[in-house]
């Protein structure tokens, strides 16, 4: 019974912590609950008040908008209307001015034109003067000449001093005493006259000098006349040194006739006459010097005709020896030229596997085994180009749409060709990225170079970029130490054969190949099942960025492992210490609910067995009661034995 008795305490108390905490789990629930429905009818709430706050910040916005665009309107009228009355003052303040100063321009331009005008017609008026005086003068100096020819020193003109000898004559034309008086007496400043002037040659001299010369004639010849008239000009004008260009008698003697002679009122007409001969004579002299000139200008063209004739002869010898010279060179030249346009327009290839040449035609895009017959015997491309194996070629694509590369971006360790990188890399940090360009072969144009050679270059000034295929072609076996050629890697070798571009990293090796090693190496066994990485355009530069990536993200790793192990150390440490402090505070809580449900069970378990007490102790006073009666005859008599039993 104790046992029972300890066994049920022990049921209870089980049942009663579990509908505890059963019921203390579902009050946490609900209160959780009610937490959610708070947090989402406030969730509610707040979307409801920020749409109407919303609404209402949207609308006071729009009237605020309207209302200022209404007043910048407004402004904005108002202030056209200010500026153009301002400019339109302005602009009448202005008029008058402006009238001034235009009025003034046009008064300056106008003065600089009159100038510029009579600036012309005064170097016109100064050029016909100055053209009028060389005239004079030519005119007097032909007149002077003409005179001087007319006076008996040549015989071939009979000019005015003949006419003046006839005019005064008697007859035969020779001249008395007293005509030659009366001539002199009107030339003004010789004998005398009207205008005549004191002089010490006289009438008297005249007539002795005339006898002397007449030798007892009382006539004389034009060429005595002259002779008196020299003597005379001895006597009177012999201070005259020059005159009209002419010194001596000359000059004396036209000193006499254009300053006395012809001044005299009978010598008008002679002057004139003597203008008329000078006149024309400076016309035959023009036409002389005219036909002089085109007799010089005819013979010199006739002369430039024969020689253009005789040139024109020798050109046509020459035109027809260089046609036939040029038609040779032409066909010659178009033969070169065709084959340079079939250079151009085929390109001829070395088939890897056989070495059988075979000529493409880029243009029809059709293969021929047979060489073309514009190329003749001795002729073909110029260029020949030795193909790889297809799996051997070395062209790196571009890591987004495999075209080929063109561009290395030394910062994402990558190739791109120019419009993924263009793409990629216009915007943000990437635009700072630092690129290179990718080279190809300069020998086959479609593959990128592997590396350059440095002495062919030089001897050659041209880019000496080459692939490996072509480089094999061009240089042979030959090895950087044994050739005398400088060759210059552009990206890092195959670790196996050190003669090729590497192509692939095997990440389980941690090495790069060229494909045909990796091929071999990896063809069989277990080194099937490894892992591959196909390179970029891999230069030193990226090998090295690539390296200290690798090591930097293998610190990486190692440290977030680290951290991962550290992060479930310690989630396993807060779990058990989270377990620990569960049930401590549990067996906290069910000790101190245990103990209240103890005392209840104690009170209520003491409470029945006082009342068990009582009862007993009634029972028994009620059956000593009994006893005691029915010992004494007192008692009641019960129904029966059974009953009495009981």
């Amino acid at each position: 019974d104790h046992n029972q008795a300890k066994k049920t305490r022990k049921e209870m108390k089980e049942f009663v912590a579990l509908s505890t905490q059963r019921k203390f789990r579902g009050f946490c629930h609900q209160r959780n609950l009610k937490i959610k429905l708070d947090n989402k009818n406030a969730i509610l709430i707040q979307k409801v008040t920020r749409g109407f706050l919303g609404r209402q910040h949207t609308k006071k916005m729009a009237s605020e908008y309207a209302a200022s665009t209404v007043i910048q309107n407004y402004i904005a009228k108002h202030h056209r209307r200010h500026i153009k009355e301002y400019h339109t003052k302005e602009a009448e303040k202005g008029y008058e001015p402006a009238a001034k100063i235009q009025a003034q321009i046009r008064k300056y331009i106008s003065v600089s034109r009159t100038e510029k005008i009579r600036s012309r017609v005064r170097t016109d008026a100064e050029l016909s003067l100055a053209a009028q005086k060389v005239e004079r003068f030519c005119r007097e100096r032909a007149s002077s000449r003409l005179l001087l020819y007319s006076l008996g020193r040549t015989l071939k003109y009979n000019g005015a001093m003949q006419a003046l000898f006839n005019h005064w004559s008697t007859s035969y034309n020779k001249l008395d005493c007293s005509a030659l008086v009366k001539m002199l007496k009107e030339a003004p400043g010789v004998l005398g006259g009207k205008k005549s002037r004191k002089s010490n040659f006289n009438v008297t001299d005249l007539d002795l000098l005339f006898a002397k010369k007449s030798r007892g004639v009382k006539t004389v010849t034009f060429k005595q006349f002259l002779e008196i008239l020299d003597d005379i000009n001895y006597s009177v004008f012999s201070g005259v040194l020059e005159c009209r260009g002419h010194t001596g008698s000359d000059g004396r003697m036209l000193e006499m006739v254009f300053n006395h002679l012809f001044l005299a009122e009978s010598g008008n007409k002679f002057r004139e006459l003597q203008g008329e001969i000078s006149i024309s004579f400076m016309g035959r002299k023009a036409t002389i010097i005219q036909n002089t000139f085109r007799c010089y200008a005819s013979k010199n063209i006739l002369g430039r005709l024969k020689d253009q004739k005789c040139q024109q002869g020798k050109h046509d010898l020459l035109a027809f020896l260089s046609i036939k010279i040029q038609r040779v060179v032409r066909v010659y030249l178009s033969r070169i030229k065709a084959i340079e346009l079939a250079q151009s327009l085929y390109h001829k290839y070395i088939e890897p596997g056989r070495n059988r040449p075979y000529w493409f035609n880029k243009k029809r895009k059709s293969v021929s085994w047979n060489k073309p017959k514009i190329f003749g015997p001795h002729a073909d491309c110029v260029h020949v180009l030795h193909l790889p194996h297809w799996h051997l070629e070395f062209i790196c694509t571009c890591s987004q749409c495999q075209e080929p590369a063109s561009v290395n971006c030394l910062s994402c360790h990558d190739s791109f060709c120019e419009v993924c990188f263009s793409a990629i890399h216009s915007s943000g940090n990437r635009t700072k990225h630092k690129t290179q360009k990718i080279p190809f072969c300069s020998k086959c144009g479609y593959q990128h170079a592997s590396r350059v050679c440095i002495s062919c270059a030089a001897s050659s000034l041209l880019s000496s970029y080459f692939c490996d295929v072509c480089f094999e072609h061009t240089h042979g076996s030959r090895k950087n130490e044994n050739d005398g050629h400088v060759i210059q890697w552009l990206v890092l070798t195959c670790v196996e054969c050190k003669i090729a571009a590497a192509r692939c990293r095997c990440l389980s090796c941690d090495d790069i190949f060229c494909k045909g090693c990796f091929e071999k190496i990896h063809g069989h066994g277990n080194r099937l099942k490894h892992k591959i990485e196909t390179l970029p355009y891999y230069t030193e530069t990226i090998h090295r960025h690539k390296e200290s990536w690798i090591r930097v993200k293998r610190r990486l790793d190692q440290q977030h492992a680290s951290e991962i192990v550290e992060a479930r150390m310690a989630q396993k440490v807060t779990i058990a210490s989270a377990v620990r402090i569960q049930s401590i505070w549990r067996g906290c809580r069910d000790r101190h609910n245990g103990k209240l449900f103890m005392k209840q069970e104690r009170k209520l378990t003491r409470d029945e067995w006082g009342a068990q007490k009582m009862q007993e102790r009634l029972h028994n006073e009620k059956k000593i009661k009994t006893r005691f009666l029915a010992m004494a005859g007192f008692g009641k008599v019960l129904g029966g034995k059974k009953k009495l039993q009981q």
